[in-house]
């Protein structure tokens, strides 16, 4: 797969999230690393550009294809610090947000008296 069809699928995510992200992001991971290999450093450079974009690319300022495809391509494709767990371009605090479980929705069910809600 070469860039000009990355681009189309970042665009097609970004510009029409749904379906085309959720359809894209099983696909997206072994699609970006098999050819991030297969390129030179120059078009890997607009990968990693281009991959960048997909940490706050979804409507919502999340990740464009999900965390765990994120993750894994960004992990696939610049290796750890052993000292830290943490590649230099996935910076820690990025991955501290990620295990963070404030920003989950977590599931509402009713309290024992049913007249409210409670989490």
């Amino acid at each position: 797969m070469k860039l000009p069809a990355f681009y189309l699928i970042d665009a097609l995510s970004k510009n029409v999230f749904d379906p085309y992200a959720g359809h894209f992001a099983s696909i997206v991971v072994p699609l970006f690393l098999e050819t991030y290999q297969q390129v030179d450093q120059q078009t890997r450079g607009k990968m990693e550009e281009m991959l960048l974009t997909w940490r706050t690319g979804a409507p919502n300022g999340r990740e464009l294809f999900g965390v765990g495809p994120q993750v894994s391509i960004e992990r696939g494709i610049w290796p750890s610090n052993p000292a830290h767990g943490v590649s230099p371009c996935f910076p820690s605090s990025y991955v501290n947000n990620l295990m963070d479980p404030s920003h989950l929705i977590l599931p509402m069910r009713l309290s024992r008296n049913h007249k409210s809600l409670v989490s």
